[in-house]
């Protein structure tokens, strides 16, 4: 088809006005339906990101201790970890200390000690390990749910009131524009939250990568200490 054809399939377009409003409502909700179904995706992965990180971080432990036993086997190696801390008791000391801090709020919560004054709760992590000032997608999507409930509500009232008032002064497609404008601003919303989350994913796959080769490194090193040791 050439440029006139599409010009002239253009001019030949009669559609009333209703009728294109409500081709781009359902335009916009089809984009609104990909863009939840986006944001649901991403937020599984940032879930699988921080558990990799958590199993990364495990590991690291794990070969801190495999590093202090082997240590303790070479000549003098007892001397040595004398001037080192233990992995074992040190993770410990941090499980208590961190207990511990967690103790008074929990009190002042419970209401079992009237007389200790009442601490902040720690802050609830966001769903799926999200980064500070970001959200998870169900949080974000019923946010947004909300938002768009109470516009309506306020709109659709103030829009009976006006009909009830002077019913030849409403605009039938005034409802449709509002819609619009409502579906255009929570696509704006969600698609800031998405370029966040990939900002946060782009952050962790380095970080989660070093560590890995890291720990490979490392547990090769031991592997060969170990096998010096037995053979």
């Amino acid at each position: 088809m050439s440029y006139g054809d599409k010009a002239s399939a253009l001019k030949k377009d009669t559609r009333t006005e209703a009728e294109l409003l409500a081709s781009t409502v359902k335009s916009l909700a089809e984009a609104d339906d990909t863009t939840d179904r986006v944001l649901t995706t991403l937020h599984g992965q940032t879930e699988q990101l921080h558990r990799i990180k958590a199993d990364a971080d495990a590991i690291h432990h794990n070969l801190d201790q495999s590093e202090w036993l082997l240590r303790s086997l070479k000549p003098w190696g007892w001397v040595r970890n004398i001037f080192r801390k233990d992995p074992v008791s040190s993770a410990s000391a941090s499980a208590s200390s961190a207990s511990a801090s967690s103790a008074p709020a929990a009190l002042a919560s419970d209401g079992k000690d009237s007389k200790a004054p009442a601490q902040p709760a720690p802050p609830a992590p966001a769903p799926g390990g999200y980064p500070e000032g970001s959200r998870g997608a169900a949080r974000l999507l019923a946010d947004d749910a909300a938002r768009r409930a109470a516009r309506n509500s306020t709109a659709a009232a103030a829009a009976q009131s006006q009909q009830q008032q002077r019913p030849d002064l409403r605009d039938p497609n005034e409802k449709a524009y509002e819609q619009i404008d409502n579906m255009l601003e929570g696509l704006l919303v969600k698609s800031q939250q998405i370029n966040r989350t990939l900002g946060h994913h782009n952050e962790l796959l380095p970080e989660i990568a070093d560590s890995v080769d890291r720990d490979q490194a490392r547990i090769t090193k031991q592997k060969a200490e170990i096998k010096k040791r037995i053979g």
